[in-house]
């Protein structure tokens, strides 16, 4: 089977790297299965240059988008269907699969005039995320509804990374039968326990240290407002232990380096600032306690790739008991839930993995086998594979598989 993947990520080396990471995690492994895969970045991507002509567009881009960025995004489906529809030409796909986004259509329509099985990838509810985080463009909701409903009802086959999407979606009259659910997944040769972790160890002189971590941006649903009670409250009581703090971006980065000048431990917490994701592993491998001490949020609909992550390192996690995590993680056996926001509750039970290394180390081991058993990217890519195969009207012969990325 000839598989194309078309995408319409914006920046897909910085804010959108982790769906990048999960595009290419998920789809190479079909490879092996014998699919042809081609993926196509569709969008361009920013221009970080600094001519005047650079300047001036991003000026009147900033003065002008909050009005015209919805005539100027359904407009856009002219030239994606204009591509897309060269590439189908070229390419003679056996199915197509599209990355929901805002307005796009034009795949949709191109699937239906060239007669191909489609398959929507829905990794988070795009109409929503739209509206509750980007509120200061001028929108309908007629129009970003109608784009989002016409995808998913009339897609061969939508899949999904969590039940709280599904819900979401048949709660909006979507049949239940046309979402299917594939978890978000790791690669397990890239993220284990046997990762060499010696440059990081010497980087950040951590020998001697008991290493607490965590990996992501500082967003608010990140548990950001934890994190900083969480390090007050365990340093104070044991000096020898450091925080790694692994990644960069988010609007609560600055307050959170502030609390920690603040508070004088900055000497027990380390910030390594962007990290490329091939590095991510060996930083996680210098870890003795990772967190994910996600907010208390009413729609928690995430598929949490850094448990994943943290798991096939074979690394006790902490995290807030709510949404698909509860899936994940077993209380006590491979991992240790906490009510969200509860910072007594994960003082109590990060001190009880600081005080018992053997404890850390069967719950890491017992995490490491579940996600090696039931969650690697080549796992995920088998169940994709066979929503996709019952597509097609008959068996394909394809030729040998060849990833090309535009």
């Amino acid at each position: 089977m000839k598989i194309l993947y078309f995408s319409y990520l914006y920046d897909i080396d910085g804010i959108s790297l982790g769906a990048k990471v999960k595009a290419l995690e998920l789809l190479t492994p079909l490879e092996k299965l014998g699919h042809e895969v081609k993926i196509y970045w569709l969008n361009r991507q920013p221009d970080n240059g600094g001519s005047n002509t650079v300047v001036a567009r991003n000026f009147l881009k900033e003065k002008l988008s909050k009005y015209l960025h919805e005539l100027n995004q359904v407009l856009a489906n002219i030239k994606y269907f204009i591509k897309e529809n060269r590439i189908i030409k070229s390419e003679k796909p056996d199915l197509i699969i599209m990355r929901m986004d805002v307005y796009k259509i034009s795949a949709l329509l191109l699937s239906k005039i060239h007669k191909i099985p489609f398959v929507v990838e829905l990794d988070n509810p795009v109409v929503y995320e739209f509206k509750t985080f980007q509120p200061n463009y001028k929108t309908s909701n007629l129009i970003l509804d109608f784009f989002e409903t016409i995808n998913l009802k009339y897609a061969d086959k939508v899949f999904t990374v969590s039940h709280e999407i599904k819900d979401f979606y048949v709660e909006k009259g979507i049949a239940a039968s046309q979402i299917e659910i594939i978890y978000n997944g790791v690669n397990i040769n890239q993220f284990h326990p046997a990762v060499d972790s010696t440059e990081v160890l010497q980087k950040y002189k951590l020998d001697n240290a008991l290493i607490i971590g965590f990996v992501g941006t500082f967003h608010y649903w990140h548990g950001i407002e934890s994190l900083k009670a969480l390090m007050k409250n365990v340093i104070q009581v044991n000096d020898y232990v450091k925080f790694l703090m692994v990644g960069s971006g988010g609007p609560m980065v600055k307050e959170l380096q502030e609390f920690i000048d603040s508070e004088g431990i900055s000497e027990n917490v380390i910030f390594t600032g962007l990290v490329p994701y091939q590095k991510i592993p060996e930083h996680i491998a210098v870890m003795d306690i990772v967190l994910a001490p996600y907010s208390n949020l009413d729609f928690f609909y995430y598929s949490p790739l850094k448990i994943f992550e943290y798991m096939a390192c074979g690394k006790a996690v902490i995290t807030s008991g709510i949404g698909q995590i509860l899936d994940l993680i077993q209380d006590g056996k491979t991992g240790l839930l906490c009510e969200p926001g509860n910072i007594d509750e994960m003082i109590t039970k990060i001190n009880s993995l600081i005080f018992e290394d053997s404890k850390r180390v069967n719950m890491g081991k017992a995490a490491r086998q579940f996600i090696a058993n039931n969650h690697s990217w080549d796992a995920q890519a088998q169940r994709l594979s066979s929503i996709c195969l019952k597509l097609l009207p008959q068996a394909t012969s394809v030729k040998q598989p060849e990833l090309v990325t535009n």
